[in-house]
């Protein structure tokens, strides 16, 4: 179900990206990025200039490097992006792996928060950090609006705690490896 507002807060962060960073047009960064624009990652100063800065280091930091967005969810005026900074997109085990939580209000970028991991050549698990291998036994679960809202808060709240350096948010939430009985049982009460 698309939620009202949904899809043009989805555009302002696309834009972002496939002008902002991939086309490197600063006045576009301007454009979409509110004023008091809050800046929640640790290396990156608030505002507009913050946010140009950001860009313009990666940039730096992976010459050639383009934004390739993988993923793409919005949930009210939140908006987060899963996507690759590299200069040879075509390979996944390349550059780093970024993702990227906005607000959006009144058309503008108001929020910011993110988490960088760099690509390893290869992972443990033989996945790339960007594909979709996952495939439901039967079929996706279908989840009530309330549910999906629960899943929300839990996630935002989560997000937030532990990108502000709280690991006990493992502990307190109850974010642990399960059994997989557990995750069987659970998947099969959301059906």
């Amino acid at each position: 179900m698309v939620r009202a507002g949904r899809s043009a807060g989805v555009a302002i962060v696309l834009r972002l990206y496939s002008e902002g960073f991939n086309k490197n047009r600063t006045g576009v960064v301007q454009e979409l990025v509110g004023a008091g624009y809050v800046q929640h990652d640790k290396s990156v100063p608030g505002g507009v200039d913050g946010q140009i800065k950001e860009f313009n280091g990666l940039r730096a930091k992976i010459p050639g490097a383009v934004a390739t967005v993988k993923h793409v969810a919005a949930d009210g005026d939140l908006v987060v992006v899963h996507w690759q900074a590299s200069a040879t997109a075509a390979n996944e085990a390349t550059g780093e792996a970024r993702v990227d939580l906005y607000r959006v209000g009144n058309g503008k970028l108001v929020e910011h928060w993110g988490i960088t991991q760099t690509v390893p050549a290869k992972t443990a698990s033989g996945n790339s950090l960007f594909s979709d291998v996952y495939r439901y036994p039967k079929r996706a679960p279908v989840l009530s609006e309330e549910q999906e809202e629960k899943n929300r808060k839990f996630a935002v709240d989560a997000y937030r705690r532990l990108s502000d350096g709280d690991a006990t948010v493992i502990d307190k939430l109850g974010i642990r490896g399960t059994t997989s009985t557990t995750r069987r049982s659970a998947t099969e009460r959301l059906r």
